[in-house]
């Protein structure tokens, strides 16, 4: 009997540490120095990038995640980054996820994004993916997805 509640309760701080570690909880919200990627370099065994492109901010979307188990509520802007030298593309390989509203009325920015690569499940959903290829957008079938370094103060 001992030995089952030391498994379930390891199992529970298991379970506890790997939701702290995913949704980068404390104390796991650090990051280390991330690393200069070009951008045709950049793959899914990446952690904290840094890279440069254009973001496409007219394709950007909110969306609202609540609050839960030792989470604060987040609003995230969701937007195509693409290559620095493919202002008109329409293939997405990178998507980026941000804390900070993109500048109003600006459609497209040189930007460098530094965070961490993460699955685009993460925050990219059917319904942004079928609203991006209402407007002409496709999706490349490894596409990514940055999620930014909150701001620090």
């Amino acid at each position: 009997m001992r030995k089952l509640i030391g498994f379930v309760g390891a199992l529970i701080v298991g379970v506890v540490v790997f939701h702290l570690w995913w949704n980068r909880l404390p104390p796991f919200d650090g990051h280390s120095e991330p690393i200069e990627k070009a951008f045709s370099t950049l793959n899914s065994e990446d952690d904290s990038v840094r890279v440069k492109g254009i973001a496409h901010h007219a394709v950007r979307a909110e969306r609202y995640y609540p609050g839960g188990f030792m989470r604060s509520e987040k609003t995230f802007w969701v937007w195509p980054l693409f290559a620095p030298d493919d202002a008109h593309g329409r293939r997405i390989e990178v998507m980026v996820a941000s804390t900070v509203a993109p500048p109003w009325g600006v459609d497209f920015e040189d930007v460098t994004v530094e965070g961490w690569v993460r699955p685009p499940r993460a925050r990219v959903d059917e319904n942004l993916e079928k609203a991006l290829r209402g407007v002409g957008y496709h999706f490349d079938a490894n596409y990514l997805l940055i999620e930014l370094f909150p701001k620090e103060d």
